[in-house]
């Protein structure tokens, strides 16, 4: 799968976090991990083939706007034609 960054910095059209998108655009994930971490933040890590996403969630806070996503992925398209590598 090509991932190319979006304006937003989200990749493939993903720029909201909403599991119905993420799982409609890659699919079902070979491995998942849940954690939740001393400092109350739930940690969420998809493992596909070709990128980890990790989602994570300040939990028992008022504020529900605490939420960040990361793609780990060996090769980001910035456009069709110019890309960034891992070691890059």
């Amino acid at each position: 799968m090509k991932f190319i960054l979006n304006k937003t910095s989200g990749i493939n059209q993903i720029e909201n976090i909403l599991l119905e998108k993420i799982l409609k655009t890659f699919s079902f994930p070979e491995n998942i991990e849940i954690n939740i971490e001393k400092d109350n933040i739930l940690d969420i890590c998809l493992e596909y083939p070709n990128i980890d996403l990790n989602i994570y969630y300040v939990i028992n806070l008022k504020s529900p706007q605490n939420h960040t996503i990361h793609f780990i992925v060996k090769k980001l398209y910035l456009t069709d034609s110019n890309f960034i590598e891992e070691d890059e």
